[in-house]
């Protein structure tokens, strides 16, 4: 049982859930009306393509928000330019703001942290680390990654 255990672990880690897409709805009594998807964590790169962005992109356009936060770790040792594997996000119909994570940040990773903002704002993200976004109802501060210590 345990050597089954220790072959099908790594396997499902390295196979199965990198594809996953877990959406969870949590409703947060914030004192004004909001509707905010938060997405992190998708790691385009090694393991994940843009084919796995589409699918993202697909889901956050399935859904009604008034906007599209990214909270970090876009890559994970990109193969391919980052401008290729971000491209589906042209498609996203809301607002979207991001800030990088640890892995953006090159802690652990390669230097990404220009040609990552280059690609995002090619794309149409507008990037909000130390600085804020005006929406309607409410803004959004964007603060740094504590990994990368910011």
């Amino acid at each position: 049982m345990i050597a089954l255990a220790a072959v099908a672990v790594p396997l499902d880690m390295r196979f199965v859930e990198p594809r996953w897409i877990v959406e969870r709805h949590t409703s947060i009594d914030l004192g004004f009306s909001a509707r905010i998807a938060v997405i992190s964590d998708i790691h385009l790169g090694l393991f994940k393509d843009e084919g796995f962005a589409a699918r993202v992109v697909e889901r956050l356009n399935a859904i009604d928000v008034d906007v599209v936060l990214f909270a970090g770790d876009w890559t994970y040792e990109p193969s391919r330019p980052i401008a290729e594997l971000v491209a589906p996000f042209a498609k996203v119909r809301h607002t979207m703001l991001s800030v990088p994570g640890n892995h953006d940040e090159q802690v652990p990773g390669p230097p990404l942290v220009q040609p990552l903002r280059d690609a995002l704002i090619g794309v149409g993200i507008v990037p909000v680390e130390y600085t804020h976004h005006r929406l309607p109802t409410f803004t959004v501060v964007g603060l740094g990654d504590h990994w990368a210590k910011k």
